[in-house]
């Protein structure tokens, strides 16, 4: 096996992925406002994008430990053509409030849903080629959604928010060619069941109660987190700025988080769980800035602080997987850790747009503070109790 194609083949895939996350995730608010949906209802669409993702992903993320690696392109496949359907509908169909927010739901809920099992793969791959750290992969991840974000604001300069589908589609594509070219290099690595059975997702939390409490202050933080980075627009909106500064905001949130990932296999002498208490309390120091941002430049300042919050934990949750739970349940668990965010978005995009339509912006982000740090007092308790 080319441990080097295998590499290129596997790097790109995540760096497209993320572009098509950018365009899906980073300018929804953006694309649905343009199409004339209020806050509640955006709130409603990606709650219920968020729910559909939370049920394809573990239903994926439990096929992938059933099947392993024979089995993970046909999942990532089946993932990536609800997308295309969902495209489809945007770019080709007459407009249709109904219609457009159930193909807007598919895109994000396929997008988000696939992304765990992006992670599997790597773990699949490893198994029979020496990769390099994960970190590596995911910061050229941020490098990508990073480009794609300041491409889609140069773009939107002249062009109509209508680009974006089609760009997305071009993304996904290739995403899938990606996937696809990867096959080969998995045909070595079947699975073969070892000393530790598989488990469900109840067998596998029900005498874990550290994890418990981590996996409630990760659903806090990101309640917040992911609707901070998705309502955004309604934060620049307050300082006089528009769909460009949404767009370049996106790119400049995720390029501070580059540095860190590139990094971060530096940090080895450093435990997984220090590094994910690091990053919580950044999470929290971050909403409290936002909330204090008086000017768009100290907004920007605020949203840097990505570096320090999701930019270490990205590796180090995927690292804490790795070293607390073996590989015949590494997607079970993959699957729950990059769902409780999730789950968290769902609720929280309901709760925020409602706020938003009915609250001042400066008392709901004062709510968000409050969130943040529950859910950090959480995650910090379980990780001294484990």
């Amino acid at each position: 096996m080319n441990r080097k194609r295998t590499a290129i083949l596997y790097l790109s895939a995540v760096g497209i992925y993320w572009m098509t996350i950018s365009l899906t995730m980073g300018m929804a608010v953006s694309y649905l406002a343009f199409r004339g949906f209020s806050n509640t209802e955006m709130g409603s669409i990606l709650a219920v994008a968020n729910i559909l993702s939370v049920l394809i992903s573990m239903l994926l993320a439990s096929l992938s430990d059933k099947y392993g690696a024979s089995g993970i392109v046909p999942l990532l496949a089946s993932g990536l053509g609800i997308s295309v359907f969902a495209l489809g509908i945007l770019l080709f169909t007459p407009f249709s409030k109904p219609l457009f927010a159930v193909a807007y739901s598919l895109l994000a809920a396929s997008s988000l849903a696939i992304g765990p099992i992006i992670i599997k793969l790597y773990f699949d791959l490893s198994q029979s080629t020496k990769l390099p750290s994960f970190a590596i992969f995911r910061a050229f991840g941020s490098l990508c959604f990073a480009f794609m974000s300041f491409f889609a604001g140069s773009i939107l300069k002249t062009k109509s928010l209508t680009i974006l589908p089609v760009i997305n589609s071009l993304c996904v594509l290739l995403l899938l060619l990606c996937i696809l070219l990867l096959k080969p290099d998995l045909r070595s690595t079947s699975y073969s069941q070892k000393n530790t059975p598989q488990t469900g997702y109840i067998s596998l939390l029900k005498n874990n109660t550290s994890f418990l409490y981590l996996l409630c202050g990760i659903f806090l933080i990101f309640m917040v987190h992911n609707n901070i980075s998705s309502f955004n627009a309604n934060i620049l909106d307050n300082l006089g700025a528009g769909a460009t500064a949404v767009a370049y905001l996106n790119g400049v949130t995720v390029v501070a988080e580059i540095p860190m990932m590139a990094l971060y296999s530096r940090f080895r002498g450093v435990s997984a769980e220090r590094l994910l208490a690091i990053s919580f309390i950044f999470f929290l120091l971050k909403i409290i800035l936002i909330s204090a941002a008086t000017n768009i430049a100290m907004l920007f300042i605020a949203f840097s602080l990505q570096a320090f919050s999701f930019g270490l934990y990205t590796p180090a949750i995927v690292d804490y997987v790795k070293d607390n739970f073996p590989y015949e349940q590494a997607g079970h668990a993959q699957g729950i850790v990059a769902n409780i965010p999730i789950i968290g978005s769902m609720i929280g995009a309901l709760l925020f747009g409602a706020m938003l339509d009915n609250l001042p912006l400066s008392r709901s982000l004062f709510i968000f503070c409050l969130i943040t740090a529950v859910g950090v007092i959480s995650c910090l308790y379980a990780l001294r109790e484990k």
